[in-house]
């Protein structure tokens, strides 16, 4: 059997199988079966992604916990965004925790997680909104008072 005799049987086998799959009507249980391995399959991919650090290999992960001061420091910065270090020049030997990103300044948004207080009550862009609800009731007011007075024969 040539290679295109056997591409064309092989087509013809795919073609039949979607036939047959098309006139089979499909079950609730099995429509329930397919969407839970296709759960499954989504899970187990986002659990390989998960595990795998494809994005450094284990030398680059040697190499980060040399400079960094061991793997301690490593795992800090990556659970907390801190990491204790000497603090300044080093002269005075007392350990600080040094926030990476930012610091705890006080200011909102320096990465401290504070932001500015919003006062409770309506937006002030509501006197637009109120502006337009009061054209609005003028001009229905209007259209209800000429339709009266058509009414009357006025």
């Amino acid at each position: 059997m040539s290679d295109n005799e056997e591409l064309a049987a092989l087509k013809l086998r795919v073609a039949q199988l979607e036939l047959e799959r098309a006139a089979k009507p499909q079950s609730p249980e099995d429509r329930e079966r397919e969407v839970a391995a296709y759960r499954d399959q989504v899970h187990q991919a986002r659990e390989r992604r998960a595990n795998a650090m494809t994005w450094a290999s284990p030398e680059q992960l040697r190499a980060m916990a040399e400079a960094s001061g061991g793997p301690g420091a490593i795992h800090d910065i990556w659970s907390h965004g801190t990491v204790q270090t000497p603090s300044g020049a080093g002269t005075s030997g007392q350990v600080t925790g040094v926030r990476v990103g930012g610091g705890p300044t006080g200011i909102p948004g320096d990465g401290t997680g504070w932001a500015r207080e919003i006062p409770l009550g309506p937006s002030h862009h509501q006197r637009y909104v109120d502006a337009q609800l009061d054209a609005a009731d003028a001009r229905d007011r209007a259209e209800r008072i000429e339709a009266e007075r058509r009414r009357k024969g006025g």
